[in-house]
């Protein structure tokens, strides 16, 4: 379901779970993204640098940590990741009652971030992927983003049978790369069913009204995100 300001992944409507994506009728800034947050909890947010790194938020978690996706299996802390025409991932453990969010443009992807995520989240919550719940936000689709055949190589050197999936075409433009099934193809490399995946259709780039795009607008280009948090038991508190 699609809202002016967010948009509610199908696959993760659970009673303890609030997951949304955010468009730029949202605005750019964190107040922005903090507006639907209860006072009661925590915005955790990363320093985004296109890494593969992964880290757990505990209590001691200190803020403004470098990382390219947070794991937590906290109730009341609203975690999330900001791109602008980069994959924004959610990830939803409904038996373990585990979150995770990621950002992967494609150095991230060639890095193989999700699939890092995933086994992060088996090795310090014992997830099993096969519960997992996977959401993919808005993105630059591979309608618009043309890409160089060392990215290509990259993204499909990342593992997870990229190679054998679609996640590129060729036309005038040149090589035309879908982030969002190459990071759907590690997904199921991780174990994931492909049930359990929903991917947004709508493009960054094609969609200015909608969406900030980094390609359509460089350095003036603002931010919209993925969040998602684990609800407090017990105390009715609600999100998008």
């Amino acid at each position: 379901m699609k809202y002016d300001s967010h948009i509610l992944p199908p696959n993760m409507k659970h009673p303890c779970v609030s997951a949304y994506f955010t468009t730029k009728h949202r605005g750019n800034e964190t107040a922005s993204f903090d507006m639907f947050r209860p006072s009661s909890y925590t915005l955790y947010m990363p320093v985004q640098k296109h890494t593969d790194t992964v880290i757990e938020i505990t209590p001691t978690t200190p803020m403004h940590k470098t990382a390219d996706a947070v794991i937590t299996k906290m109730r009341g802390i609203l975690i999330g990741v900001v791109t602008a025409d980069c994959v924004p991932l959610l990830l939803f453990d409904p038996v373990g009652m585990t979150v995770g969010a990621v950002h992967a443009g494609w150095r991230g992807t060639a890095a193989g971030i999700l699939g890092k995520t995933i086994s992060k989240m088996t090795e310090q919550f014992g997830t099993d992927p096969d519960d997992l719940t996977l959401a993919v936000g808005p993105s630059i689709r591979g309608c618009c983003y043309a890409v160089g055949a060392d990215v290509l190589e990259a993204v499909e050197k990342a593992g997870g049978g990229c190679h054998k999936h679609d996640i590129h075409s060729v036309s005038e433009s040149g090589i035309m790369l879908n982030l969002a099934e190459a990071n759907r193809a590690q997904a199921l490399s991780a174990g994931l069913k492909a049930e359990n995946i929903w991917i947004s259709g709508e493009c960054t780039f094609c969609s200015g009204d909608r969406f900030h795009s980094y390609r359509r607008s460089g350095a003036l280009a603002g931010r919209q995100g993925g969040f998602i948090a684990i609800l407090n038991e017990k105390t009715g508190d609600t999100m998008p």
